[in-house]
């Protein structure tokens, strides 16, 4: 990857708008975190490159928290183009973004018409969106790939090789602000579970007469007991203790 110096300048002040825009909504207090980020990234790379109608976003996300393996999921996308055409990556495991998550790379379609690389998936396209031409890069980061981000356009060769760098700058900020975004989350859902579990435990006090430390036992003890989560335990504690509250006097 070059540097940012050898951007086309207005391609380069579109990157920068576009990283600002992202930045800010991952650290804003109010955003609904990945989620939101996810939405502006599909609403930002298509202000970056006007050529794309279309642009949808695959990430890598495990099912179940004992499930080893994770899997490509859609994850936000422009609409029903986008969607079809994600859906059909994933079904025949095949495409330009499966390609870019799984080998970490930027892969380019110049004309679907033409394509030999995934027969059954270009046909699939081909038949069922207006899809012609892609660009697809990978969404990197330092541990492991965060996924791909499809491009879309309905003329063929809408994508040139002047478009892989800027994509894959425009890749750099956005797997930054996606990485923020969860980790932000992550820190709401500390301070909410401390704070939850705080309350149950003031509840517990209250109502048993006994210190912090024996209600906190307490509640370790029911966790083990009903293979509940301590926090689950703790809202329902907070929740049963609010309802009896507001029951009205007879």
């Amino acid at each position: 990857m070059t540097s940012d110096e050898n951007l086309p300048y207005d391609r380069w002040r579109r990157i920068t708008g576009a990283a600002d825009r992202l930045h800010r909504v991952a650290n804003h207090r109010t955003s609904s975190g990945a989620d939101s980020v996810l939405t502006e990234i599909v609403a930002c790379v298509t202000d970056v490159f006007p050529q794309a109608e279309h642009a949808g976003v695959l990430l890598w996300t495990k099912d179940k928290r004992h499930d080893r393996n994770p899997r490509l999921k859609p994850a936000s996308s422009t609409g029903p183009a986008a969607d079809e055409f994600d859906r059909l990556q994933l079904s025949y495991a095949a495409g330009p973004a499966m390609e870019a998550a799984l080998r970490g790379m930027t892969i380019r379609v110049r004309d679907l018409a033409v394509d030999e690389r995934w027969p059954t998936f270009v046909r699939a396209a081909r038949g069922s969106t207006p899809v012609r031409s892609a660009l697809a890069f990978e969404l990197p980061s330092p541990a492991r790939s965060l996924g791909a981000v499809t491009l879309c356009s309905e003329a063929p060769g809408a994508f040139g090789p002047d478009d892989v760098e800027p994509a894959e700058a425009f890749a750099v900020h956005a797997s930054a602000a996606l990485s923020t975004a969860r980790l932000v989350e992550q820190l709401r859902h500390a301070v909410e579970t401390r704070d939850t579990i705080g309350q149950a435990k003031g509840m517990l006090m209250e109502r048993h007469h006994i210190d912090a430390d024996a209600a906190f036992d307490l509640l370790r003890r029911l966790s083990q007991d009903t293979n509940t989560p301590v926090v689950d335990l703790a809202e329902q504690v907070v929740n049963v203790e609010r309802f009896t509250e507001a029951e009205p006097v007879p």
